[in-house]
């Protein structure tokens, strides 16, 4: 058993020496070795070469990685098969195929639990949890990292005790939980500093930052800021040092604008507080028969009119949400206003103790000074001390009963506090199972894959739910896709979404037609149908534009002719560096403006090998954001199109996340954002 622990320990020791001393040298000289090797010696030389080739050329990696993996089982070396499972799940984290990566990473365990090696299983637990990371499963992440720290815990490795609790620490940011991720950012710490480890020491107080500081705690954020840079500038850490003086501006300027608005808001809320109050006690009082009275309505409506009837009871909640949250921050008002009234009070009381002792003071010096005054003296000093006691006693009655009128009325406003987060809870629960409905709808991004290996989709909702979403089908050998934008995001948005979707699919079927132009002319058709009756109930005056924008294609497999109809989408195809538009037509689905004797044109390409297709929505172009604020406009888009065509689908993915992401650091999200890009 210590013979395999050390093996571990020697792989790794390997693996950190490749990856920093030797260069595209090293692999020249291991492959030239490998073609004169001894069967016995392939598998660590393999395994070299994947963890040499892992940062420059991950498909080469896990090709090295499997190579390591077969010879291993071959000659039954065992530690060299430990660590090609390790190099394997590394390269497809590399890939993005984290439920590869996991699979292989259990493999590893396996080995290392029959050889009892800790911290092989340790090490291969924390790359699970970062897998389970990726894919958002925040429960399964922390059960794994959870898992490592005990291993490394028993081991007495500091090192790993610290990895494993930032990395805890991250996934507890990342789902709110502020103080269980400030405890492993702190435990990290204690870790690092036991082994003088001041690079993680550095971060994991950054991260302490981040994590007060998005959560609007922006005095404590500047705090470990500080310490955090005191470090790095003494280690001369000069890309955290970057870091940390970015987050340090952006809390400032947050800390300015929260002090400004929250004055504001007070001086805003002040006068208005009673009115609404009472509004609210009658509206929670109301709610729940409400919701009682909605189901009962509508249970024995078929499914179209539940669906209509349901999407306008979500628009009134949303409503309702937002009005109880506001009320929500009238009531802790209020409840901050009693308790001044009662410090107020407390100091009203000492006072009027100073004033009697004031007074009975004076008295006895006027006796002393007045010997002849006296006996009136101390009749009237005992007159005014009775005066004041009745008047002190009076004042505690006073005081006493306002105390018991506080008490009743912070108790009846943390029961309404409490129903109204009940409340709160049921609206966000209804919202959170719109989400999986619409998840559950659109198609699943391994079914993309399959019909398209080449591909990414960047999807990222300005809310829980989005009115954008993708559409892909396959009927006669041919595929069909889609990028639409309903009208409204969110909740309203994502019921449209759900509307546009489920067209498609009927109108693809039942018409049979394959030809985009002549599909979105059904579709058209059909959402006024359906939405008809919808605005006929309204008793509004004013006409909502219920529909969507629109890129629809059709691509022959055989052939590569791509065929593309548009309303106010368009189709960007970018050929040798080119990028060619192909403009939609200036309508609008779903109200009226595809009429019977108008044609939607559908567009004929020959597709070449290597052509790159994007269909999108206005949510990217339109985000504000930059040092100026603006809007990020097409032709900025079309130019970081072209520049990220040497890159792979992967890659172009992950720039265009990260750039929209850092474009929009300073703004909010303004819309849903969508983009389907495609190489040939």
């Amino acid at each position: 058993m210590l013979i395999f622990r050390f093996l571990f320990f020697l792989s790794a020791l390997v693996l950190c020496c490749h990856l920093t001393l030797f260069g595209q040298s090293q692999i020249e000289q291991l492959e030239r070795e490998i073609i004169s090797a001894q069967i016995a010696e392939k598998p660590e030389i393999y395994n070299q070469l994947s963890q040499l080739y892992l940062e420059k050329n991950v498909d080469k990696s896990l090709e090295n990685a499997k190579n390591a993996l077969s010879t291993a089982k071959e000659t039954k070396d065992i530690s060299s098969e430990a660590t090609a499972y390790l190099n394997i799940g590394l390269a497809n984290y590399k890939l993005g195929q984290y439920h590869k990566a996991i699979s292989n990473f259990a493999s590893s365990i396996q080995i290392y639990e029959t050889h009892n090696s800790k911290a092989g299983q340790g090490y291969s637990l924390v790359q699970i949890g970062l897998c389970y990371n990726k894919l958002n499963e925040d429960e399964s992440a922390l059960k794994t990292y959870a898992k490592a720290l005990n291993i490394y815990k028993e081991l007495k490795d500091n090192k790993g005790i610290s990895h494993a609790s930032s990395n805890m620490g991250d996934v507890y940011m990342k789902v709110g939980k502020v103080e269980k991720a400030v405890e492993k950012f702190k435990e990290s710490i204690k870790y690092d500093k036991a082994t003088g480890d001041n690079l993680p020491m550095a971060h994991s107080y950054n991260k302490i930052g981040i994590t007060y500081s998005n959560f609007g705690n922006y005095e404590e954020g500047l705090f470990y800021f500080d310490k955090a840079r005191a470090i790095a500038k003494a280690n001369n850490y000069s890309r955290l040092l970057a870091d940390i003086a970015k987050n340090i501006a952006v809390v400032k300027k947050n800390l300015l604008g929260k002090k400004e608005s929250k004055t504001e808001y007070e001086k805003e809320k002040e006068t208005k507080f009673e009115e609404k109050f009472q509004l609210m006690e009658k509206e929670s009082s109301q709610f729940e028969e409400q919701t009682s009275e909605f189901l009962s309505r509508i249970s024995t409506l078929d499914e179209a009119n539940k669906l209509n009837a349901l999407l306008l009871k979500v628009k009134e909640d949303d409503l309702k949400q937002q009005k109880m949250l506001k009320e929500k921050k009238e009531q802790e008002l209020e409840l901050a206003n009693k308790e001044r009234d009662i410090k107020s009070a407390e100091l009203d009381k000492t006072n009027a103790i100073i004033k009697q002792q004031e007074t009975q003071r004076n008295a006895l010096i006027g006796g002393l000074i007045l010997i002849l005054g006296v006996v009136f003296l101390l009749f009237n000093g005992y007159r005014i001390k009775r005066n004041a006691n009745k008047q002190l006693i009076q004042h505690n009655k006073d005081i006493t009963s306002q105390n018991e009128e506080i008490l009743r009325q912070k108790e009846k406003i943390e029961a309404q506090r409490d129903q109204l987060a009940n409340k709160n809870r049921q609206i966000t629960d209804s919202i959170d199972y719109a989400r999986r409905i619409q998840n559950a709808i659109l198609s699943p991004i391994i079914n993309v894959r399959k019909t398209f290996p080449d591909s990414f989709i960047l999807f990222k909702p300005k809310d829980m739910v989005s009115g954008d979403f993708y559409w892909l089908k396959e009927k006669d050998e041919k595929v069909l896709f889609a990028v639409a934008d309903c009208t409204g995001h969110g909740v309203p948005g994502a019921f449209m979404s759900i509307i546009g979707n489920n067209v498609l699919n009927q109108c693809l079927s039942i018409g049979g037609s394959t030809k985009p132009g002549v599909l979105l002319k059904q579709v058209n058709n059909e959402i006024i149908t359906r939405l008809q009756r919808k605005h006929e109930e309204e008793s509004s005056a004013v006409t909502m534009k219920d529909g969507m924008d629109i890129a629809l294609c059709c691509l022959d497999k055989k052939t590569m002719e791509l065929q593309f109809s548009g309303v106010h989408n368009s189709l960007y195809l970018i050929r040798n560096g080119k990028l060619l538009e192909t403009k939609g037509e200036n309508l609008f689905i779903g109200f009226g403006e595809v009429g019977s004797g108008k044609e939607l044109k559908t567009h004929n390409i020959k597709l070449q090998k290597g052509d790159s297709i994007y269909l999108f929505s206005d949510g990217f172009v339109d985000q504000k954001g930059g040092p100026n604020k603006k809007k990020f406009y097409y032709g900025p888009f079309k130019q970081l199109l072209v520049d990220l065509q040497s890159k792979s689908m992967d890659e172009q993915h992950k720039h265009l996340d990260q750039t929209i992401s850092e474009w929009m650091s300073s703004c909010t999200q303004i819309d849903d954002i969508l983009i389907f890009g495609i190489r040939v």
